[in-house]
């Protein structure tokens, strides 16, 4: 294993009659191996001095990169972010951005998270792999840091590995795996009677799934607005299968008062299939039901993508939860099984691409 952490502080401002500012802080990491790689990168900017004068504390920065480039099963890849900004008796704190970003080459897991905290600024995360019929899964989330709370942001992703599940720690996070295992797949469709109709009884082949969300839990009740962003991206081969790409949003579950917006949307190669904004929790929940979208035929291509995006924007206290899960069976021309380290799909006249859209989640 290549294990790395990189650690930056800001110095403190000046005393006197006017204090100074607190320094600024930036941390980088970046690492490429064929092992397995873990880093991290965190940044604290420093404190202003005693004294008078409106000044703030120093701005914090961390950037954590983490590549795995092996071929065997343990060569995942974990990247830490942390950025804290710096205070001040004037009650300015800095700034704190902060960016993780994970890639594996073979399937493996790759994992993502980044904390920020300060006056302003983001989390983000991101995690990539591929493998199988996938040049690329990626799973990417982002949260902006509210004035004074902290703001985490996570991404995994990973061709048959461990399962996705929803994550309510995480401002904003997101979940993708490949060939998810059969057992994942008969749980999510045994109590979805109109998903489990539309594709269930033909006999599929499970490709991928997926989680996503946003959760506000700061008390910044007159904010201008948080905004949360999420995506799941697929790039898979399709030059072996035909018929329509059907989405299935499986189930939901409300919390709280609501949110302000959220606007979901579908694109597959850059056109937009799916695109729907809800101002209300009950339209976005009865929505994310056991429904099924069907976006129509697709084009026979080494790289179909395929990106679920979501933007969740809250300023209420104790904003709404909404959990959904969505799959899209594809029609299959019988095929040899693709080549690729991890576990391929069985050939079958069905091929299903499972994915998990928007958890969003406020405090309750």
């Amino acid at each position: 294993m290549i294990s790395a952490q990189t650690f930056a502080n800001g110095g403190a401002g000046g005393r006197g009659f006017t204090s100074g500012a607190g320094g600024a802080a930036t941390a980088t990491t970046t690492i490429t191996s064929a092992n397995m790689v873990d880093v991290g990168a965190t940044a604290t900017g420093g404190n202003a001095g005693h004294g008078g004068g409106m000044v703030g504390g120093g701005n914090a920065t961390a950037g954590a990169t983490a590549t795995s480039a092996g071929s065997s099963p343990g060569a995942t890849a974990t990247a830490t972010a942390s950025a804290t900004g710096g205070s001040s008796g004037a009650g300015i704190l800095g700034t704190a951005n902060a960016s993780a970003q994970a890639t594996t080459a073979s399937g493996q897991q790759a994992k993502a998270t980044s904390t920020a905290f300060g006056n302003s600024g983001t989390a983000a995360a991101g995690a990539t792999t591929q493998g199988s019929i996938f040049s690329n899964v990626d799973a990417s989330a982002s949260s902006a840091v509210p004035a004074g709370f902290l703001a985490t942001s996570k991404g995994t992703a990973n061709i048959a590995g461990a399962p996705v599940a929803f994550d309510n720690t995480a401002n904003a996070y997101a979940a993708a795996n490949g060939l998810p295992s059969s057992a994942f797949t008969s749980a999510a469709f045994a109590s979805h009677p109109n998903v489990a109709a539309a594709f269930g009884a033909a006999g599929a082949t499970v490709l991928g799934a997926g989680a996503q969300g946003a959760l506000k839990n700061d008390l910044s009740l007159f904010s201008s607005g948080n905004t949360y962003h999420a995506s799941l991206d697929w790039d898979f081969d399709t030059t072996k299968l035909s018929g329509d790409l059907l989405v299935g949003l499986l189930d939901n579950s409300l919390t709280s008062q609501g949110f302000t917006s959220l606007e979901f949307s579908i694109t597959e190669d850059g056109s937009t299939k799916i695109d729907q904004t809800f101002t209300t929790a009950a339209a976005a929940a009865s929505y994310f039901s056991d429904h099924v979208l069907d976006l129509g035929t697709f084009v026979a291509e080494p790289a179909l993508d395929l990106l679920f995006d979501f933007t969740f924007t809250t300023v209420l206290l104790r904003e709404g939860s909404v959990k959904t899960f969505c799959s899209a069976p594809l029609r299959a021309r019988r095929s040899p099984r693709p080549r690729a380290r991890c576990r391929s799909p069985r050939a079958s006249r069905y091929w299903v691409l499972v994915l998990l859209p928007p958890c969003y989640t406020g405090d309750a």
